[in-house]
C-alpha cells in the first residue's frame, strides 16, 4: 500500500479533532479522572500538525472557499471570534485556590499548625522522620522548603498529610 500525505492528513486530523472535542467537552463541565487537561494541551498541537498537513494537501480546495462569499465569511468570522477572545472583557482576579497556597505557604508554621490539624511536636516528627530540618517555629512552608533544598509540595505534603 502506497502511503502519500493524502492518506495520512485526514486521520490525523480526524483523529485529533475526535480526542480534542471528548477532552474540550469533559473539561467544559469540570470532569477530569485522569490527565484529561495535559491530553487536551498537547493533543492541540497534534490538531495544529495535522491541519497544516491537511491544508497542504488540499490548497487547491481552500483557495477556492477564498474565492467564495461563504467561505470568506465564515473563515473571517472564526478569525474575529479569536481576536475577541484576546480581549480581556471580564477582570481577572487569578485562581483563588492557587492564592489560598500561596498564603499558606507564606504564613508562619505556627499559624498552619491549626489549619493542618496538628501539634508542633507532631509536625517536629514527621520533618525529622523525612529528613528536613525546620529550625525555626516562625518560619513558613516555604523558607523550610528553601533551607532543605526542596520545593514547597514536598513540605505542603508533611504538613497536610
Amino acid at each position: 500500500m502506497n502511503m502519500t500525505l493524502k492518506s495520512w492528513a485526514t486521520p490525523i486530523v480526524s483523529g485529533s479533532i475526535f480526542i480534542s472535542v471528548l477532552s474540550g467537552l469533559m473539561l467544559f463541565f469540570h470532569v477530569d479522572p485522569g490527565l484529561v487537561k495535559l491530553l487536551h494541551e498537547w493533543i492541540g498541537w497534534v490538531v495544529v500538525a495535522g491541519v497544516v498537513l491537511h491544508v497542504a494537501v488540499h490548497l487547491k480546495s481552500m483557495l477556492f472557499y477564498l474565492k467564495h462569499l461563504p467561505g470568506v465569511g465564515i473563515i473571517g468570522l472564526s478569525v474575529l471570534v479569536f481576536i475577541l477572545s484576546l480581549y480581556p472583557w471580564v477582570e481577572k482576579s487569578g485562581n483563588p485556590m492557587k492564592k489560598a497556597v500561596r498564603m499558606l505557604e507564606r504564613a508562619p508554621l505556627s499559624e498552619v499548625l491549626d489549619i493542618a490539624g496538628t501539634s508542633r511536636e507532631d509536625l517536629a516528627a514527621r520533618f525529622a522522620a523525612a529528613g528536613f530540618v525546620a529550625s525555626d517555629e516562625d518560619a513558613s512552608i516555604k523558607e523550610i522548603a528553601a533551607q532543605n533544598g526542596v520545593d514547597e509540595q514536598k513540605i505542603m505534603q508533611i504538613v497536610f498529610r
